[in-house]
């Protein structure tokens, strides 16, 4: 408490048993809101666990395009994942500075471990011999009979369709559910495809 006499102001300790009434009144406040969050506890976890999975569209444009979807790709790669890579045109394959990237990205990729296995049909004629990059390892082709539409990446939870018009682009979705419908028509087409 406090009091003035003569324009000083003077002050007197209240009785210790005031300090434990402040504290036993702090940890009564601290029970009740310990008690209000274990009511909520179980809908947050629930919400944790069954967050919508991530599902995003990204496009990238012209060769500095390219070259950033594939840094990251071989970014994301760990020993444990697959590139699945379903032919790539004739006009993609005449490009000097695409094959380098490819090169680059095959590279990065085999240091890393990833797995690449490439499918072609007879009609891409210059995939074989531009895109074998078996001398890096863990890279596998097959051909198939079937009509392929040309330029398609899959690997994690993306699938990635290149164009190669004017000016090269791709278009990435990242969506779990479709990248697995993909390695499915990928793999479907792998197990009936020649060596």
């Amino acid at each position: 408490s406090q009091h003035i006499k003569e324009n000083v102001k003077y002050f007197q300790a209240l009785s210790p048993l005031r300090v434990l009434d402040y504290l036993m009144n702090k940890e009564e406040e601290l029970k009740n809101k310990q008690e209000n969050f274990k009511q909520i506890l179980p809908e947050l976890l629930y919400r944790q666990k069954h967050k919508e999975e991530r599902q995003e569209v990204k496009v990238y444009v012209g060769y500095e395009g390219i070259k950033t979807f594939h840094k990251e790709m071989a970014q994301q790669l760990t020993k444990k994942d697959e590139y699945l890579g379903i032919a790539f045109s004739d006009k993609a394959l005449r490009n000097k500075s695409v094959i380098l990237l490819f090169h680059r990205f095959h590279k990065e990729r085999a240091k890393k471990g990833a797995k690449a296995k490439i499918l072609y049909s007879y009609q891409n004629k210059l995939l074989k011999d531009k895109m074998d990059y078996s001398y890096y390892g863990r890279y596998e082709f097959r051909i198939t009979d079937q009509v392929l539409p040309p330029g398609t990446a899959i690997f994690k939870d993306t699938v990635a369709t290149f164009s190669w018009d004017k000016k090269p682009r791709i278009f990435s979705i990242i969506c779990k559910e479709n990248a697995e419908q993909y390695k499915k028509f990928f793999y479907d087409l792998w197990n009936k495809a020649k060596k």
